[in-house]
């Protein structure tokens, strides 16, 4: 079976009203089957946090590990499944009202692309220079009412080089109708997203908004297709995208105003420049050396590039970055290794968190020293990867800002390597 590479993009902000989080966005890729979902609770009588997550959770899960060859057949059993798991929660929670999601859903495989949704949302497809809209109905119901029926459509078209698929929320249509194709095609995915729910903010859309796009790049193989050999000992998903949800919570929670919103998009491009590192070409990975793995350029270096158009283009160039454990010869530091490198990238991130405020209430911000003083010497993808997931956790101000200006860092050595 033909393998998809691609690139992918994701954001779900908070409403500026208030109220919490209402939006999720989430994503598969695996080999020759990616899955992108988008959730919207505002649609339901009582939004809840726990309707979002049963509904994007229950949906992957049950596309995923569908044996129906049939994808039409597959979404909508993922609805029905989605459907289930909302009102499973809700009894478990012993309430009384009424709660949900709204769901937007695409399938992206060899023969083409599946979509489906559940209370509102729209997709597009975009190819050769051309967009295609898909799912445009009135929002009905959603997923948890019990009676709903999905919405599916097809785009029998197998996937292309450079073809997207962008998923939008309701509210985040309603604020950039009319700019769909310019938006989705002009920038790639991390900063599309961004200049998404900027044109959204400036059309008043106050609420919460959520976007989802996925490019294709070359199928089959490939020679770029990255292998880790970290110390998970996993193989390595055919995508570089795992940095990139930490895109999803770099803006503040609650931005009152119009000059937040661009503080706000300095503070996420700062955290997505650690992202771009992830979709980089690389080089076969080689081992480290004896004592460090800095980071070099794996091809020789243009004297007279072009002038990059945005950040996520100035950090995109050919930098090889080693993925297995660092040998570590100062005591001081093995706790440092020992914290980034474990089983999971999530629970290396967790553990970076207890590191910094443990370690803060005894020597202070000589932590961030130390942390930075490591990182220098044995930065790589994986410990990328962690910093990003890092951002998705609910860090104090002092840590956010260090992990925000390490990422930045990363990525302005990738800047002076291009030089």
């Amino acid at each position: 079976m033909e393998t998809i590479q691609a690139i992918v993009g994701q954001r779900a902000e908070d409403s500026l009203e208030g109220g919490g989080q209402s939006t999720l966005t989430s994503y598969l890729g695996s080999g020759a089957l990616h899955v992108m979902v988008i959730a919207d609770a505002s649609v339901a009588p009582v939004p809840t946090a726990y309707a979002l997550q049963a509904t994007t959770s229950a949906i992957v899960a049950s596309i995923r590990r569908s044996p129906v060859p049939d994808f039409r057949q597959r979404v909508q059993d993922a609805f029905l499944a989605a459907d289930a798991a909302v009102r499973n929660a809700s009894r478990e929670q012993q309430l009384t009202h009424t709660t949900g999601a709204a769901a937007t859903v695409a399938v992206v495989h060899p023969g083409g692309v599946v979509m489906g949704s559940v209370g509102g949302g729209r997709a597009y497809v975009w190819l050769n220079g051309s967009v295609e809209p898909f799912l445009e109905t009135v929002p009905i119901g959603f997923v948890g009412d019990g009676t709903t029926k999905p919405l599916i459509e097809e785009f029998p078209s197998p996937p292309e080089e450079g073809m997207r698929v962008l998923l939008l929320s309701s509210a985040t249509y309603r604020g950039v109708a009319g700019k769909v194709p310019e938006l989705m095609s002009r920038h790639e995915p991390q900063l599309a997203t961004i200049r998404i729910t900027e044109a959204a903010r400036r059309r008043g859309c106050l609420g919460a908004l959520a976007s989802l796009i996925l490019e294709c790049q070359p199928i089959g193989p490939g020679p770029d297709l990255p292998v880790l050999d970290g110390p998970d000992h996993r193989p390595a998903a055919s995508l570089e995208v795992a940095g990139i949800r930490s895109l999803r919570r770099a803006l503040p929670r609650r931005e009152r105003a119009r000059g937040g919103i661009w503080l706000a998009l300095a503070l996420s491009l700062a955290a997505g420049s650690g992202a771009a590192i992830l979709n980089m070409p690389h080089s076969e990975p080689s081992e480290p050396d004896a004592t460090t793995a800095d980071v070099t350029p794996s091809t020789p270096m243009d004297t007279t590039p072009a002038a990059p158009d945005t950040l996520a283009e100035v950090v995109a160039t050919d930098i090889g970055f080693e993925d297995t454990a660092p040998p570590v010869a100062p005591a001081e530091d093995l706790e440092i290794r020992d914290t980034f490198y474990r089983l999971s990238v999530k629970e290396a991130a967790k553990l970076l968190k207890k590191y910094i405020l443990r370690r803060y209430r005894k020597v202070g911000k000589r932590v961030f020293m130390d942390l930075d003083r490591w990182v220098e010497v044995h930065a790589n993808r994986h410990v990328v990867r962690v910093l990003g997931e890092a951002l998705n956790l609910h860090l104090r101000r002092r840590s956010r800002a260090w992990v925000s200006k390490t990422l930045s860092r990363l990525a302005q050595r990738g800047v002076r390597a291009r030089r």
